[in-house]
């Protein structure tokens, strides 16, 4: 009997849970998300091709292991994330900011790239991403959810624009608001 009390013939065994990750992640950022069975890849940097071409690879690895399996994906979460803050939001010498959660505040590291103020995460001291994205593929649809965890690209932070602009493109791109 299958998850929906309909018999089975045979049965298709699982693939592993698969992640990928940059060798060289920011300092102090958390990267060890443990899960029964997760194989994990490094890669040194974290791109579309280096992506693409491990998703490629998992799925022909999966395969090769196991004739009967077929291949794909149900749901990717991106838990882990870099965002970029509005010019001038911060001073440009700035390494820490200070995050509230709950009772407590704490000193979170920032990173300087192309000129500009970067926060990621999740890092020891706060839970969750900047930003955290979640695809679901089913029959005939793939859903994303954006999940804007961080106050600064919140509808009334000063990063929203941000926001707004990833979200044209998506449109832009023949995605549609449902």
């Amino acid at each position: 009997m299958n998850e929906f009390d309909i018999p089975i013939d045979e049965t298709f065994p699982a693939s592993s849970q698969r992640t990928i990750r940059t060798a060289s992640p920011p300092e102090g950022m958390l990267t060890d998300f443990v899960s029964a069975g997760n194989v994990f890849e490094q890669v040194d940097e974290l791109s579309y091709d280096s992506v693409y071409e491990w998703f490629v690879r998992s799925l022909d690895e999966d395969r090769a292991e196991n004739p009967l399996l077929r291949p794909g994906w149900d749901e990717i979460w991106i838990r882990y994330s870099m965002a970029r803050t509005p010019d001038g939001y911060f001073p440009s010498d700035i390494r820490t900011i200070p995050v509230h959660y709950r009772s407590s505040t704490a000193e979170h590291p920032v990173i300087h790239r192309d000129e500009s103020v970067w926060i990621s995460g999740p890092m020891a001291n706060t839970l969750n991403a900047p930003i955290e994205i979640q695809l679901i593929r089913t029959p005939g649809r793939v859903t994303v959810g954006v999940y804007i965890c961080w106050n600064i690209w919140m509808p009334d932070g000063a990063g929203y624009g941000f926001v707004e602009s990833g979200v044209s493109e998506l449109l832009a791109a023949g995605w549609a608001f449902r």
